[in-house]
């Protein structure tokens, strides 16, 4: 557990850089957006990518209720991140590049969504799932090889007056 502890907020800062370093400059920032707005359509799209693991490998999907906010732009500009985990059945065989491409297949030309395959650093592969608003979720298998991840950032927005980036939202 405590290797999860240190693996999950590294995870989050590598992928932070990433996830607003779009090609464009990074991500545009939507300032009608607010936190809650932010956090519950990229919690929905994360949802939506783990209902799309076949079922005969899942036991179970859970979902943070809170996460943090990682600065992406100038002056109170945000990205909301959050973390979903599909608990992977033990008794069926796990094929990480066969899941990951259905994925990035559903994906790859479903605009406004775009689709990327690559590998994490100990092999697993991996699927990007983006929009250029700096939506950014990354799906892959846990170091453990219990659990898929689902590490997600949404569109990059204005943190409203009064409120804090240093608080779980």
């Amino acid at each position: 557990m405590k290797r999860n502890f240190l693996i999950i907020p590294a995870t989050i800062l590598i992928l932070a850089m990433s996830g607003c370093a779009q090609d464009s400059g990074g991500p545009k920032v939507n300032s009608d957006l607010t936190v809650d707005e932010a956090k519950r359509s990229t919690q929905a799209m994360a949802q939506t990518l783990a209902q799309l693991v076949p079922v005969e490998l899942v036991s179970a999907v859970d979902q943070d209720p809170d996460g943090v906010l990682i600065k992406c732009g100038g002056d109170r500009e945000y990205q909301w991140t959050g973390m979903t985990r599909v608990t992977l059945s033990p008794e069926v065989p796990y094929d990480g590049n066969e899941v990951t491409q259905d994925i990035a297949a559903q994906y790859r030309d479903a605009s406004p969504y775009h689709a990327r395959l690559g590998e994490t650093s100990d092999g697993e592969p991996r699927v990007q799932v983006f929009q250029e608003t700096g939506e950014d979720h990354l799906l892959s298998r846990s170091v453990d090889k219990s659990t898929i991840e689902i590490v997600s950032f949404s569109p990059c927005f204005t943190l409203a007056e009064g409120m804090s980036p240093s608080e779980k939202y």
